[in-house]
């Protein structure tokens, strides 16, 4: 795997040095491995999206600059009525228990 990235792609005129071909196989190879960054943070939007159906009364949203490229995600979580309640009950028995 991986042998046709130590090729160079550019004219026999304008090979790389040997530490430049290193590098760019290794990013190449890192890239088909785990994917690349672009389509990671395509990802992004749609994990927001799903966070959010899943946990009521959180958020989450991704900005971009004017070029669209990727400038930050943010998450916030919001812990439901429910859970911090059974939390709260925990946390009493526990110094109740213990005192």
């Amino acid at each position: 795997m991986g042998e046709h990235l130590l090729q160079s792609k550019l004219p026999m005129s304008k090979l790389p040095s040997e530490k430049e071909a290193l590098w760019r196989a290794q990013r190449e190879l890192r890239e088909e491995a785990a994917g690349n960054y672009d389509t990671a943070f395509e990802h992004l939007d749609r994990y927001g999206k799903e966070y959010m159906r899943l946990n009521e009364g959180s958020h989450a949203w991704t900005t971009v600059d004017k070029d669209g490229s990727f400038e930050s995600f943010f998450i916030s979580f919001k812990v439901r009525a429910s859970e911090a309640s059974a939390k709260e009950r925990a946390r009493k028995q526990n110094t109740e228990s213990s005192g």
